[in-house]
């Protein structure tokens, strides 16, 4: 998203309608400034409050988006093209987030390795091995529980019946049948319990 031409783009459709940014500011239940702010290219309005100010500026979520009115015959064309940019991005911040999860994986194994081998081969106290292990144990806990929470917030699980695209409870999760692409879940949707997919976009994929 363009801020610069969407705050200008604000600014415009607030004087179509002959409002100044305090009465703005009042319909929206924020203050002055913070139209200001949105107009000036310093930030985006939050996403609670888009609905909103489209009502009060007469322009629909796509042309906020775009920062510009949109012709009728191409509305749909370009409303799905912000939807596929949406999409990629979703699908790169989860995949960053893949391959971070998968990152931290591995390093808590080497710690965890680290730490019973120096238990194991160190010419230490035996109570000092102990701590060791123990401190061996800990990480292995810690990091497999942090690592099924990364895992089952990254993406979504995609319901075979319905294609409800879903985040799990971690309980879920952690106690459903798994092989290592699919995990039986009950989708929240139609209440079928199935063999679900890892997905990375929450939407369905568009055809380009």
């Amino acid at each position: 998203m363009d801020i610069i031409k969407i705050g200008n783009f604000i600014r415009e459709c607030r004087k179509n309608k002959d409002l100044t940014q305090k009465q703005l500011a009042d319909k929206l239940f924020v203050e002055a400034k913070t139209i200001s702010k949105w107009e000036t290219g310093h930030g985006l309005p939050d996403v609670s409050l888009m609905e909103n100010l489209c009502n009060e500026l007469d322009i629909s979520l796509s042309e906020l988006f775009i920062g510009e009115h949109i012709k009728e015959e191409s509305y749909e064309l370009i409303t799905e093209q912000i939807l596929l940019n949406e999409f990629e991005k979703e699908r790169l911040r989860n995949k960053k987030d893949l391959i971070g999860e998968i990152l931290t994986g591995c390093a808590f194994i080497a710690v965890v390795i680290t730490l019973i081998l120096f238990a194991g081969f160190a010419p230490i106290a035996t109570y000092l091995k102990i701590i060791l292990i123990a401190l061996a144990f800990i990480f292995i806990v810690v990091g497999i529980t942090g690592l099924i929470i990364l895992d089952a917030n990254i993406g979504y699980f995609e319901c075979a019946e319905c294609h409800e695209r879903f985040i799990p409870s971690v309980k879920d999760y952690t106690l459903g049948l798994h092989t290592l692409k699919k995990r039986k879940l009950t989708c929240p949707k139609c209440g079928k319990k199935t063999w679900c997919s890892k997905r990375i976009n929450k939407n369905i994929e568009v055809n380009k």
